[in-house]
């Protein structure tokens, strides 16, 4: 095993899987939060409410949020729309008065949460339904709307003491198959360690985890000597899946056939990082686009 990390050293790579924690850890998966009901706005044309509903929908299903255009059902929340005049800064006449859209979030009970407001608009266009107008609104809002619902969902789960954002998670990790050799304990045992040293509560049984986290080795021999090893860590959670960390390496064939040694250890290492990659976005510790 040491003659095969001393020879991927002089291949450019020091120790197998180390400085890996696996790319795809990094395209995780947001809990489904509720339904956002989007019914047609008051004080627009019928044909441009049900527009507006609609193209506040399809952009707001571009930012993950599970919206339907349409009037609230038991339980969802919901998105009102109103548009109140600007206030003007010397004497207009109502044709050529702005509005500024604004955009409250309700609950399922109709308790506001928050709101945003748009960009004043004339009030002509706004009151005939411009076409261009309400869909440049949509365009431009979504986004806004999105990082409301998430502020929203965020102070809530701070609130609660049962939260994950105020209490360690509990990890039930699976044993590891698939490895040849004494892979499958090593890889266990060590990740086992690394995620306990990373904050988490690592356990066994399935009562009470928070997520579960399942290793799985496939090795295949390759060419000029070299076995192609991929280490897919899969973590799930009550929602499904969470996210999976990928590791792919290429080792001197057979050298993982016994020992694992420190190719365990450094492999260990890598994934659990992306493992809580993957936990902290799920619970929200994590900074967007980090």
């Amino acid at each position: 095993m040491l003659a095969g990390l001393l020879l991927l050293a002089g291949c450019g790579s020091m120790r197998p899987f180390a400085g890996h924690p696996g790319a795809v850890g990094a395209q995780l998966a947001a809990p489904p939060p509720a339904r956002l009901a989007v019914p047609p706005p008051a004080g627009l044309p019928p044909h441009a409410a049900a527009m507006l509903a609609q193209a506040l929908a399809a952009q707001l299903v571009d930012q993950t949020v599970p919206a339907e255009a349409g009037p609230p059902r038991k339980g969802d929340w919901s998105l009102a729309v109103d548009a109140p005049h600007a206030p003007a800064s010397s004497p207009v006449t109502s044709s050529q008065m702005d509005v500024t859209p604004r955009f409250t979030v309700l609950d399922a009970e109709g308790k506001p949460h928050g709101a945003v407001s748009a960009p004043a608009v004339p009030a002509a266009a706004w009151n005939a339904g411009d076409p261009a107008t309400l869909g440049l609104i949509a365009k431009s809002m979504a986004p806004r709307i999105a990082a409301l619902l998430s502020d929203i969902n965020l102070a809530e789960r701070k609130a609660n003491p049962n939260s994950l954002l105020n209490r360690k998670a509990h990890v039930r990790l699976l044993p590891v198959t698939g490895a040849p050799g004494d892979g499958d304990a090593a890889l266990y045992d060590q990740m086992s360690r690394e995620l306990a040293s990373l904050g988490p509560i690592v356990q066994t049984r399935a009562k009470g985890a928070d997520f579960t986290v399942a290793g799985t080795v496939v090795v295949v021999p390759g060419t000029h000597g070299l076995d192609q090893v991929t280490l897919d860590w899969k973590v799930t959670d009550r929602h499904g899946l969470a996210g999976h960390v990928t590791q792919v390496n290429a080792v001197p064939h057979g050298s993982l056939s016994h020992a694992w040694g420190d190719a365990a250890i450094y492999a260990a290492h890598e994934a659990a990082a992306g493992v809580m990659q993957v936990i902290d976005r799920r619970i929200g510790l994590a900074v967007p686009g980090a």
